[in-house]
């Protein structure tokens, strides 16, 4: 005996392959005005997108992340024998090196607006190595006026507190979170979407001549389903296009399509680039954007500088976060920093002599700008050779009468 009501056919069929409309919105976000659903990664998908995280997280992940040590006089040293130097500078875990941690960790920012690093502990309780989370596998709580987040590890969840996980939030609304570039501006991502796809459509079907067949006479059902299908298969597709078409009995072809200018389908792939270059805070000419106007400078040296101040909210971000975990790096003592001014370096002759005039005026020292340019130490100057003192004498080269009579005294005295 059946205990329930027999299940409709579209209700049997339904499941991850086939999935009904609230479960495929759960999953993929609820369409957008353009009928496309966004995610990570169907945005990812998008050149521009990925060219856009490329080019952020490469930036970040060749510039060194030095730690430093504050002196009592407030100068800063750099703290190459501390385990945080190793870790932060050179390899947060055995599996990854610096460039390529610190370029995820930023793409993670760029993309979903938070990163999350487990912080891994030795016998002794001393951090070992830090490790990426993904992500979209962490919820953040709150219990009790302090953070807690919620890892997903297959089908098991644990919480953390922030001893185990450094939270890096990027731009945020509330202070507690990040905000993802992808869920805000979905319609965005939406219509770059679509305009992929229907570009991608035209030149799958389109023929490269589309137009109308005239015939003088009336065609039959089945000669008018014979003309369309043998002048689409000849002469559809993009790997059809350019044949010339040959047409029988009297028929004629009369060209109304137009041509991809026409379309504007390359104005409208810039238009999409330039959009995405906004939303991710880049000179558009950076990822084949439209050059020129408003949003780019008149040199290409204003706009490495744009370029560089680009990934400066990441850079602080993350050296900030690293700085106050006392985990990391002992409180108010020592303190981390990415060094950007090779990216935001001028023409030589200008870098030299702004740096000569710091350097005049004693307000660096030669220590330092080494240190900002990335470069070895200078060599400390070799103290003056010492002198021995004269020999007392007269002046002449010859030795004083009282010192000629106390030798010869000395030597007698010896029995000399």
């Amino acid at each position: 005996m059946r205990l329930w009501p027999k299940r409709s056919t579209r209700e049997q069929r339904a499941g991850f392959a086939t999935p009904d409309p609230w479960l495929t919105d759960a999953l993929a976000g609820p369409p957008t005005m353009s009928g496309e659903r966004v995610s990570q990664k169907t945005a990812m998908g998008l050149a521009g997108v990925f060219a856009a995280a490329y080019k952020l997280g490469e930036l970040v992940g060749q510039l060194p992340l030095k730690v430093f040590r504050t002196l009592d006089d407030e100068a800063k040293i750099e703290a190459k024998t501390h385990r945080a130097w190793m870790i932060l500078h050179d390899k947060p875990n055995p599996y990854t090196v610096a460039p390529v941690f610190w370029s995820t960790v930023t793409a993670q920012l760029a993309l979903n607006g938070n990163s999350f690093l487990f912080k891994q502990r030795d016998v002794d309780g001393v951090l070992d190595s830090l490790w990426i989370l993904n992500p979209s596998a962490v919820r953040v709580k709150a219990e009790n006026g302090r953070p807690v987040y919620e890892v997903s590890e297959g089908m098991d969840r644990r919480d953390y507190s922030t001893d185990d996980i450094a939270h890096i939030i990027g731009f945020s609304l509330d202070g507690i979170t990040g905000v993802s570039r992808i869920e805000y501006c979905r319609q965005t991502f939406g219509a770059a979407i679509a305009r992929d796809r229907y570009e991608g459509s035209f030149y799958r079907q389109g023929a490269r001549v589309p137009g109308v067949i005239e015939f003088p006479g009336r065609l039959g059902d089945d000669g008018l389903t014979n003309m369309s299908e043998s002048f689409h298969g000849k002469h559809g597709g993009a790997d059809r296009q350019h044949k010339v078409p040959v047409l029988e009995e009297g028929a004629t072809f009369k060209q109304i399509g137009m041509s991809l200018q026409d379309m504007q389908f390359v104005e409208n792939a810039q238009l999409s680039l330039t959009e995405i270059a906004v939303l991710f805070d880049l000179p558009p000419g950076e990822l084949g954007g439209m050059h020129g106007g408003p949003l780019e400078y008149s040199t290409e040296e204003l706009n490495q500088i744009r370029l560089a101040r680009a990934i400066v909210p990441y850079t602080n971000r993350i050296a900030r976060t690293l700085s106050a975990d006392p985990a990391i790096l002992p409180w108010n003592v020592m303190f981390c920093e990415f060094t950007i001014e090779a990216l935001m370096r001028p023409d030589q002759k200008t870098q030299a002599e702004w740096w000569k005039v710091m350097l005049d005026e004693g307000i660096v020292t030669p220590e330092y700008v080494a240190s900002r340019l990335n470069l070895p130490a200078p060599p400390k100057p070799k103290p003056p050779p010492t002198v021995p003192p004269p020999a007392p004498g007269n002046g002449n080269g010859q030795l004083a009468p009282e010192l000629v009579a106390n030798m010869q005294a000395v030597k007698q005295a010896a029995g000399g």
